[in-house]
């Protein structure tokens, strides 16, 4: 038994090549691929991250065994830009894997633990929660380590959080909410209530006192979306349809899911009072949208229907109605 392993990637290629619809599985002469390596990259037998001379794995998988097997080394190398690449001559099709595989050591190790306690309470709102995301990531890059999890602000609470790099200079963030802002291209963001940087090891144990954190504390939203159907024989016919809802903060440039409900209707506790939001639904595969909404109180008149918000501290209630409804879905909701 050989135990766990660990698998730090550099670069990851899969080549299909078909002649007359057959799958060609080899090549008389091998074919030179180079993958980009990210300077970030930590190398488990220099114990450093990865540089110019570096020697790499390169391993291949059989689809039908499930096995991975090393077919040799390659050196890391600058291009032209100055960015680091890894070369290799495949001699088959394969999926393909630059990187190390290494069994985890207890003594030595390379993945870590850290053990999170909470001391204390947290200042908190009327409508603040106390379920918040965490991460690790490296205080030089800003590179988050494994995926984000979750921590209670209660007082005493342990949490063990795996897999962190040791000898590394790290960040623990606390986030806001699990939601990242795009305000210009390339670049997302997430509010940070609190963040402490140390240098990882083995088994690093974090103490977080929560006394010093203020909870955001945010309204309550309900948005309420209906439409209307002309009905030439009588009363109109208004419909509730299932949304799903889409926001930003008027000036960013990419929308990010609030949330989807059954019969028009959507809660979220995302929104803050007095700022602004663009709004883009899928209503029935149709796309609508609504630019700049100010989260206070207020009635605008839109091109197609109406906007309503009420606002207080507690609770927001946006309702959008009176939005006509082409025919042809009408008819088809209507089976007319």
């Amino acid at each position: 038994e050989i135990g766990p392993l660990q698998f730090e990637p550099v670069g990851v290629v899969q080549l299909e090549i078909k002649r007359n619809k057959d799958k060609v599985k080899t090549f008389s002469q091998p074919v030179e691929v180079e993958v980009g390596v990210n300077p970030d990259a930590y190398n488990p037998d220099t114990e450093e991250i990865v540089k110019e001379g570096d020697m790499v794995p390169v391993w291949s998988h059989d689809d039908d065994t499930g096995q991975w097997t090393q077919e040799g080394m390659a050196p890391i190398k600058k291009n032209a830009d100055g960015q680091l690449t890894a070369s290799y001559g495949l001699n088959h099709l394969s999926h393909w894997h630059w990187g190390w595989f290494y069994r985890y050591r207890r003594r030595g190790c390379f993945r870590t633990r850290a053990n999170v306690t909470i001391q204390g309470s947290p200042q908190s709102g009327p409508n603040s929660y106390r379920y918040y995301p965490v991460q690790f990531v490296d205080a030089n890059s800003g590179r988050r380590y494994g995926r984000r999890s979750y921590i209670w602000f209660r007082n005493g609470q342990l949490f063990r959080y795996y897999n962190v790099p040791s000898g590394r200079t790290v960040k623990f963030q606390i986030l806001e909410d699990n939601r990242t802002s795009y305000c210009r291209p390339g670049f997302g963001t997430s509010n940070v209530l609190y963040e402490t940087t140390f240098t990882s090891s083995c088994t690093s144990n974090l103490t977080v006192d929560a006394s010093n954190i203020v909870l955001p504390s945010k309204p309550i939203t309900n948005i309420v979306l209906s439409g209307t159907c002309s009905n030439s024989g009588g009363s109109d016919f208004h419909i509730f349809p299932s949304i799903y809802l889409y926001y930003r903060e008027s000036g960013c440039y990419r929308y990010t899911y609030l949330g989807g409900g059954r019969q028009g209707r959507v809660s979220s506790r995302y929104l803050e009072l007095n700022k602004a939001y663009d709004f883009y639904a899928i209503i029935g595969g149709q796309a609508f949208s609504i630019r700049e909404a100010m989260i206070q109180a207020s009635q605008t008149v839109l091109d197609n229907g109406r906007l309503t918000i009420t606002a207080n501290s507690d609770q927001v209630d946006i309702v959008v109605d009176q939005v006509l409804i082409p025919k042809v879905f009408c008819d088809q909701l209507l089976n007319r």
